[in-house]
């Protein structure tokens, strides 16, 4: 099959969102957002299966994995030609950010042939939704701590233990898991990831509300939850490496991700003070202007992770820099946008569709310093492996 110019691809995508954004409801209103994306749990998992069946019908599934996996087996240069022809719409695809942007590349690094074949291509189409089950009460930022215990019994394991925070697992089928194999090895070596089914009688899921009033994070328990051997993904003991490629990948997904997904982009902003005649207030402005500048710096850092993999390159540190900028942009942007409101972002219609935008934004953004590694963590990866800075105290074992 002769591969496409990038011209000719670009004109693919953009037939494609000709023919499905507005009746699919993909056009961003107002406020850099789709009208349905506070939409029920069950309207908006349908939205995303029925958006990601779309793509694939129009080969523009999962571009640049292999085709015997469910890709199209395009190169990595389509997928960024691919993200650039969307910036503009709000696809509804959230719900398999995970899978797709941190599970997948894991489970292709390191999974055995059979793992691959069963898994990717209902990931990739959605059918089966992921999670990653990592942190814990007492492992979040410090994730080698892990105390979720998996021991061997006869022929597979037995996993006893409890995560917290995993987004999406009321929705998932399968899941990630990193659990301590060994108590005896030193802490990074006695780490090994799992691929367990979500329906399995020893799990239990709790979901956590958030302050929004939404549920997008839960509780996970392990209770004498029996796994068998083929659970495992990659080596006894190699965990820790599958975990930080896993997490390699959350960075660069949360870091090249638009800034209007969290906070509110310059766009807007500059709208709303016109609309409240702060257009002119050299305060406001000179804020508005310091986002405009940090949106182009997150896009070149962006665009820097985007060349190092598009070269071949496994993600590194540029990642956790694109996470931290992106973060504090959205940050500052939501916090912006308030100042601009005023009462509108604490008092709405509750006939109005958008009204609880503002307020709703305020409240979901500040967990973007804490998903994908804390803000804390970001520095010290950066003053470590970038700056070649003394690393912080480790315990010694």
């Amino acid at each position: 099959m002769t591969e496409l110019t990038d011209d000719q691809f670009r004109d693919k995508i953009r037939d494609f969102l000709a023919r499905y954004a507005d009746v699919e409801g993909w056009t961003r209103d107002r406020y850099g957002r789709a009208p349905l994306d506070s939409a029920p749990n069950d309207v908006r998992l349908a939205r995303n299966r029925r958006c990601l069946t779309l793509l694939h019908e129009h080969g523009l599934g999962a571009i640049s994995w292999p085709r015997e996996y469910g890709g199209q087996g395009l190169s990595n240069r389509h997928s960024v030609i691919f993200n650039q022809e969307i910036a503009g719409y709000s696809l509804p695809l959230g719900m398999f950010i995970i899978g797709h942007g941190m599970c997948a590349p894991t489970v292709l690094a390191y999974g055995t042939d059979a793992q691959k074949d069963r898994y990717l291509p209902p990931l990739l189409s959605g059918e089966e939704v992921w999670c990653q089950l990592f942190s814990e009460p007492g492992a979040g930022s410090d994730l080698a701590s892990v105390s979720c215990r998996a021991e061997p019994d006869g022929d597979g394991w037995v996993v006893n233990g409890q995560k917290v925070w995993t987004s999406g697992a009321h929705n998932a089928s399968f899941g990630l898991l990193l659990a301590r194999s060994d108590g005896t090895a030193a802490r990074h070596t006695g780490l090994t990831t799992f691929i367990v089914a979500m329906d399995n009688p020893g799990i239990e899921v709790r979901p956590l509300v958030e302050m929004t009033g939404t549920a997008k994070f839960n509780e996970v328990f392990f209770t004498d939850c029996r796994l068998e051997a083929t659970a495992v993904l990659g080596e006894v003991g190699s965990g820790w490496r599958n975990a930080i490629t896993t997490l390699m990948n959350e960075r660069v997904t949360i870091g090249t991700s638009s800034p209007g997904g969290f906070g509110f982009p310059s766009s807007v902003l500059i709208e709303e003070a016109k609309l409240n005649g702060k257009a002119s207030n050299p305060v406001m402005v000179d804020k508005m202007v310091s986002i405009v500048i940090a949106e182009r710096i997150v896009k070149f850092l962006g665009m820097r992770v985007t060349e190092a993999l598009l070269s071949g390159a496994e993600p590194g540190p540029e990642g956790s820099i694109a996470k931290l900028a992106g973060t504090r942009l959205s940050k500052t942007s939501a916090a912006l946008a308030l100042e601009l409101v005023g009462p509108a972002s604490l008092a709405w219609d509750a006939a109005d569709a958008a009204g609880a935008t503002w307020a709703d934004v305020a409240v979901a953004t500040p967990g973007l310093s804490i998903a994908g590694g804390t803000d804390e963590i970001m520095r010290n990866i950066l003053a470590e492996r970038v700056l070649g800075l003394p690393r912080d105290p480790r315990p010694n074992n």
